[in-house]
């Protein structure tokens, strides 16, 4: 079975419009011969959830790693608001870059340990892709899929 690293900021139980594309590739791509492995970020105590759509999962070949990010989607209130604001202004791409640094060290621990042959990134954050990037210039990892004569890049 070949392995493809998936990075993906949100994944469930998070909640929201965000989640939905990794969750159903992640759920079929076993269906195909491919063993996905989930790079997301842990869940914080005010991240909304949706523990139903774990459950697609059930049963599936499927391997998540949760790394830890910055509390900064969780912030509330006007300070949250503030925080996020200067985020936007001098940070860039996005302040999921600091998750996305520790994403970057993760994901080489799991392709050396497991011989990941593919990535798929996706966004927003587009800090996600550098994860990806990363990978491909040291692995020298594939970027394309190709399942029943469908192809991406």
């Amino acid at each position: 079975m070949k392995k493809v690293m998936m990075v993906a900021y949100e994944f469930p139980p998070m909640a929201g419009s965000g989640i939905f594309r990794t969750l159903k590739f992640a759920k079929y791509l076993p269906d195909f011969g491919y063993h996905p492995f989930v790079l997301t970020r842990k869940i914080g105590s005010n991240t909304l959830r949706d523990d139903s759509n774990l459950e697609e999962l059930a049963g599936k070949e499927i391997t998540i790693v949760r790394e830890k990010s910055l509390p900064i989607d969780e912030l509330r209130g006007m300070k949250g608001k503030a925080i996020r604001y200067v985020g936007k202004k001098w940070i860039s791409p996005d302040v999921q870059i600091f998750w996305a640094r520790k994403a970057c060290r993760e994901s080489v621990r799991i392709c050396r340990e497991n011989a990941i042959s593919l990535v798929y990134t996706t966004s927003a954050p587009i800090s996600d892709h550098f994860v990806g990037l990363h990978l491909k210039k040291r692995w020298r990892i594939s970027t394309g899929l190709q399942i029943s004569g469908m192809s991406g890049r």
